[in-house]
C-alpha cells in the first residue's frame, strides 16, 4: 500500500509589512483515496486572490494548479478531478489533494506571498521509513590553506545516510550553541539505491579545534511520520595539535644547533691537526 507524505517548509508564518501569511499543515501522512487539503490563510488587506503552484522534483518551472478569486474558484485542465481549491480569496484557501502518483513528488506553494511552500513525498512500496545515521569526520591533519591569505584553519565532516526518505535539516553545534558560521551542508540529499545521504561542512579556526574544551556537534533533524527525531554525533577538539607541531619545530632547530655545533667542534679539531702539522713541518726543516 503505498502512502503519502507532506512537508510544510516554513513552520512560521511570512511577514509583508506586517500583514501574515499562513500555510499549513506542518506535516501529514495519508493513505491513497483519501482526501487531505492545505490551507493558506492571509492578512493582506486589499488582496482578493490565492493561487496554487506545484513544482515537481527535478524541475525548475511552477505549474499553475488553480486559483481562488473572492469565492469563485478554477482549477486548470492539467489538474482537474485530481486536485480542488475551495475557500475565499480575501481570507484562506485550500487546496483539495485527491488521487496522487508518485510523479506529483515535490513542493507546493500557496501564493498571496511565496513562503516555503509544501514538500510532498510519495513513498515507494517496500521502503521503510528510516531514521538516518549521522557520524562527524575530525580534520585532516594535512589540511592546508584554501588561499595563501586564509589563516590556519580545520574542516569537520558531517555525514547522514542511509535514510528514507529525504525529509532532513541539518545543523551544527559548538558548545551546545547554535553555530552557522563556517558551515556548508549539501543543497539537497543525494540517492543511493533505496536510499539518502547528505552531507555538511563546519569550517573553524585551528585554535578552535586544538582545544580539547570545546565539541562540535552535527545534528540532522528527520521526520518519520508522527515525530520530528534528533540524530547527532560529537566529536571534541584534540589538544596538542598545535603544541605538537611547536614541539617538533623546536626540536628541529634544536637538533639543527647540535649538529652546527658539532660541525663547528669538527672543524676546529681539522684545522688545530692542521696548524700543528705545518708547525712541525717547519721545526724539521728548521
Amino acid at each position: 500500500v503505498h502512502r503519502y507524505i507532506m512537508k510544510i517548509l516554513r513552520r512560521n508564518p511570512v511577514s509583508l509589512n506586517k500583514q501574515k501569511v499562513l500555510q499549513t499543515p506542518l506535516d501529514i501522512f495519508f493513505e491513497p483515496g483519501s482526501e487531505q487539503k492545505l490551507t493558506l490563510s492571509h492578512e493582506i488587506s486589499s488582496y482578493d486572490t490565492i493561487l496554487w503552484y506545484q513544482k515537481l522534483n527535478g524541475d525548475t518551472s511552477l505549474k499553475l494548479i488553480g486559483r481562488m478569486y473572492y469565492k469563485v474558484s478554477t482549477v486548470e485542465d492539467a489538474f482537474e478531478g485530481r486536485f480542488t481549491v475551495s475557500g475565499d480569496g480575501e481570507k484562506a484557501a485550500q487546496l483539495h489533494l485527491l488521487q496522487l502518483t508518485p510523479s506529483d513528488s515535490g513542493v507546493y506553494f500557496g501564493a498571496a506571498f511565496f513562503g516555503g511552500g509544501t514538500k510532498l513525498t510519495v513513498l515507494e512500496k517496500g521502503i521503510d521509513i528510516t531514521a538516518p545515521k549521522v557520524v562527524v569526520v575530525p580534520p585532516s591533519d594535512n589540511e592546508q590553506p584554501r588561499s595563501s591569505g586564509e589563516t590556519k584553519a580545520k574542516t569537520l565532516v558531517c555525514v547522514a545516510s542511509d535514510f528514507y526518505p529525504d525529509h532532513v535539516t541539518v545543523s551544527w553545534q559548538v558548545n551546545g550553541q547554535p553555530r552557522n558560521h563556517g558551515v556548508s551542508t549539501d543543497s539537497a540529499p543525494q540517492r543511493k539505491g533505496t536510499s539518502y545521504t547528505i552531507s555538511s561542512r563546519l569550517r573553524v579556526d585551528a585554535t578552535e579545534w586544538t582545544s580539547p574544551e570545546n565539541c562540535f556537534t552535527c545534528i540532522v533533524m528527520f521526520y518519520d511520520g508522527k515525530d520530528y527525531i534528533n540524530q547527532h554525533d560529537t566529536v571534541c577538539g584534540i589538544e596538542g595539535k598545535s603544541k605538537d607541531f611547536k614541539m617538533v619545530k623546536y626540536l628541529r632547530i634544536t637538533h639543527n644547533a647540535k649538529l652546527s655545533y658539532v660541525v663547528f667542534i669538527v672543524k676546529s679539531v681539522v684545522y688545530g691537526l692542521f696548524v700543528a702539522f705545518l708547525a712541525w713541518r717547519i721545526k724539521v726543516g728548521i
